[in-house]
C-alpha cells in the first residue's frame, strides 16, 4: 500500500514539447493532413502539374510526384523528418511531370526537418535550406 499522500498512477503528458529559441512550443501535428507542393528549391511548381504529401497513421506517405504515386513511411521527432526510399508506379509521363516528380521525391530524400507556419509546410535539408513549400489542402 502506497504511503499517505503518494499514488501508484504514474503521469504522462499528452504531447511533446520542443524547444527552439529558448521557447517550448507544441510540435504541430502532420498527421491526418494533406499538402501541394508550391515551390521546389525556391522555385514554383510546373502550371497544371500537381505534386502532393499525406501523412497517414503509423508515420505513412503517400502522394503523387505529378504523375506517379508514392508510398512510404516517415519518422518525425520534434521538428525532425527522414523519409524511408519510397515505392512507385512506373507509368510513363511527359517530360515537365517526370521533371518535376523527380525534383519532389530528389526533396523528399534531402529532407532532414520541417517547419509549419501559416498554412505552410517546408521541407528543409540538413543545410538549412528549404527544398519544398507545400500549402495544406
Amino acid at each position: 500500500m502506497p504511503a499517505a499522500g503518494t499514488s501508484n498512477y504514474a503521469h504522462s503528458v499528452p504531447f511533446v514539447l520542443v524547444q527552439t529559441d529558448g521557447e517550448a512550443v507544441q510540435s504541430a501535428p502532420l498527421e491526418g493532413s494533406e499538402w501541394r507542393v508550391q515551390e521546389l528549391d525556391g522555385k514554383k511548381v510546373v502550371e497544371g502539374v500537381v505534386s502532393t504529401l499525406a501523412f497517414s497513421e503509423g508515420g505513412v506517405v503517400s502522394g503523387s510526384g505529378g504523375c506517379n504515386r508514392f508510398r512510404g513511411s516517415v519518422k518525425i521527432n520534434g521538428t525532425a523528418m527522414k523519409f524511408s526510399p519510397l515505392a512507385t508506379t512506373m507509368m510513363a509521363c511527359e517530360e515537365e511531370k517526370s521533371r518535376q516528380e523527380a525534383h519532389f521525391h530528389a526533396a523528399l530524400e534531402k529532407t532532414a526537418s520541417y517547419s509549419l507556419q501559416d498554412g505552410q509546410l517546408k521541407l528543409i535539408d540538413a543545410t538549412g535550406n528549404a527544398v519544398a513549400r507545400l500549402e495544406k489542402l
